[in-house]
């Protein structure tokens, strides 16, 4: 027998709960120029490299080594360490051609990584459970940059079996992450499969965290399809009479996590599951006033914001009886302004009372405008062509706001009139500064009713027009993934630059267009910048192409902006001239780019 098919009867026979480690350098064996001596591998690469010459997981049709090569090189790794031999330090073994695997998870980069990093050491049999505290999410959050949740899912399902299979118990954060991108890719099998692998209580961050993925996701599924059934989701998270576990029974629930249970709850088309998830709420309330605990804002805002969740949901009876309990449990903490005129807006609306705790907070706000109103002169600034009043600004974004989420056509078509009002504004978002001039970026309110002929939304407005909605999805292998981070998007218009140079000329280059787009995302209220690059050319009429001849290139990413990114609009004149830090925010789970089309606007009504 040759010495690799040795190697595949070695590997065959071992057995997996034991604890095996794996040595690096020692075993490395190729001194050509060329190789990486400070590569290492796990132990499927060592098989896939005994039958191939290829420690790589890609096929290839032509051998890297000859067979004759392959032998003397596992005869020397065997030499040096035996596979079952345990090495207190984790240390791993190296072979010719393998591409390095970082040891230490803060350093991996992509999912292929993030596999062989597991091999080596969880399934290996050695667990490190603080470094996995710390950095598993952070990995993650990287993968997220170039795979699907159900990809990354996928890694972690195996860890997660092997762990089963070799009675080894599994880390906690692996078990966290598998529900949370469970709830990303909203698949019913992989919630089912990580919620029976779960021991004990979640913590609160998680039970938060995973409640608002599902909502965000629920939320983009039914956006694009309105009919999805949503049973099976609802069993796992709130049927207590099946015999497995579901999210209720394993969500531990604190101060901000109440409201958006309730709410998940409501739009999964539950019966009965909220009004038990508010007498969980209740019974918390009352037993932080009887001890000598604090109630905390938060809590009573978690309350209140349940009362405006079941008014929204037409539970009008059942949600006068709960704001009644609070205004007379809690007689001396009102709910937040927002929350406050929200609820005052559903109790007007029904022709109802607003108790004085909810009015309360309304009229001191009145009353504080109103001295600002009297004290204050007019806000002007240069926003364009001409000097305008910042009152523009703040009606165009009031305008947006109300009807931004709206699956109303008129609304919509409402907050196009607005956009059309300010065509030839330039707004100032932020500033960048260098050592020699300044790189201001400013919003050029604009309505862009999409062109593309391959692409038209289904939608239209009075004959021909279009409401320019887009849709942001991730592609992965080249597959678009149509529910996984995807965003429903209202485009506001281009990020527009220019360039001031330092002297007393204080000289400026025209606004140019950068690539990106000012956009509301109709979900989550968000206003936020993405970048379209030449992709631009989807919605833009006006766009033209670099020449090659032209010094100009074409866009580019901004290195901190990145494909996508938060913005935060300017309430006053005081706000045109922040630094990028204070208004940008990458969202943290972005792909590295997305694809761009006109939304078919499936769930749009006149």
């Amino acid at each position: 027998m040759s010495r690799y098919r040795g190697l595949v009867s070695h590997l065959s026979k071992r057995q997996p709960c034991h604890h095996r480690w794996l040595s690096n350098g020692s075993a490395h064996i190729d001194n050509s120029t060329g190789a990486a001596n400070d590569s290492t591998v796990a132990p499927s690469q060592v098989l896939r490299y005994a039958l191939s010459g290829d420690p790589e997981t890609h096929t290839t049709t032509l051998r890297k080594t000859t067979r004759s090569k392959i032998n003397d090189d596992l005869a020397l790794i065997l030499a040096k360490r035996k596979l079952d031999r345990r090495d207190p330090h984790g240390r791993l073994i190296s072979l010719p051609g393998g591409a390095r695997v970082p040891t230490e998870l803060q350093n991996v980069s992509d999912l292929q990584e993030l596999k062989l990093w597991f091999e080596q050491f969880i399934v290996a049999g050695f667990s490190p459970m603080s470094e996995l505290d710390v950095s598993l999410k952070d990995a993650l959050v990287r993968c997220e940059k170039s795979s699907s949740s159900l990809e990354i899912l996928s890694v972690l399902t195996t860890v997660i079996s092997r762990h089963k299979d070799t009675d080894v118990s599994i880390p906690k954060s692996v078990i966290d992450a598998g529900l949370y991108y469970a709830v990303q890719s909203f698949s019913v099998p992989a919630f089912r499969y990580h919620l029976a692998s779960y021991r004990g209580k979640l913590d609160v961050r998680t039970t938060k965290e995973l409640t608002q993925g599902l909502l965000r996701t629920l939320r983009t599924v039914r956006f694009a399809d309105p009919g999805y059934d949503t049973r099976p989701i609802l069993e796992l998270v709130a049927d207590t009479t099946g015999p497995g576990s579901t999210f209720l029974t394993v969500a531990q629930f604190g101060e901000g996590t109440y409201a958006p249970f309730i709410e998940l709850l409501c739009e999964l088309g539950a019966s009965k599951a909220h009004e038990v998830m508010w007498d969980k709420l209740v019974e918390q309330i009352v037993e932080i006033q009887r001890s000598s605990k604090i109630l905390t804002s938060a809590m009573v805002d978690d309350a209140y914001r349940s009362v405006v969740i079941f008014f929204k949901f037409g539970m009008t009876d059942y949600a006068m009886a709960c704001m009644d309990f609070m205004s007379k449990t809690v007689t001396d903490m009102s709910p937040s302004l927002d929350l406050a005129t929200e609820l005052a807006a559903f109790l007007n609306e029904n022709g109802l009372e607003v108790p004085a705790m909810v009015e309360e907070p309304i009229q001191k706000a009145l009353s504080q405008a109103l001295e600002q109103q009297d004290s204050a002169s007019t806000e002007n600034t240069d926003l364009g062509n001409d000097m305008a009043d910042f009152s523009t600004v703040r009606s165009l974004l009031a305008r947006i706001n109300d009807n931004g989420t709206s699956v109303s056509a008129s609304k919509i078509a409402d907050l196009i009139d607005a956009l059309n009002d300010c065509a030839g504004l330039a707004i100032p978002l932020f500033i960048e500064s260098f050592e020699n001039y300044d790189i201001e970026y400013a919003w050029s309110p604009q309505w862009i009713p999409g062109v593309s002929d391959s692409s038209r939304i289904s939608f239209s407005l009075h004959d021909s027009q279009t409401l320019g909605l887009l849709r942001a999805q991730i592609a992965s292998r080249g597959i678009i993934v149509h529910s996984d981070r995807s965003r429903n998007l209202v485009q506001l218009g281009h990020l527009v630059r220019r360039e001031f140079y330092s002297g007393a000329s204080q000289e400026s280059t025209p606004w140019t267009k950068t690539g990106y787009l000012v956009v509301f995302d109709r979900l989550s209220a968000e206003y936020l910048i993405i970048y379209m690059g030449e992709d631009i050319a989807i919605i833009d009429p006006e766009y033209r192409a670099h020449p090659e001849q032209s010094p100009v290139t074409g866009y580019e990413q901004h290195s901190f902006i990145g494909p996508l990114s938060h913005v935060a609009m300017p309430t006053s004149v005081q706000d045109l001239d922040r630094d990028i830090s204070g208004v940008i925010t990458p969202v943290k789970n972005a792909a590295s780019r997305y694809v761009l089309d006109l939304d078919p606007g499936v769930n749009l009504q006149p």
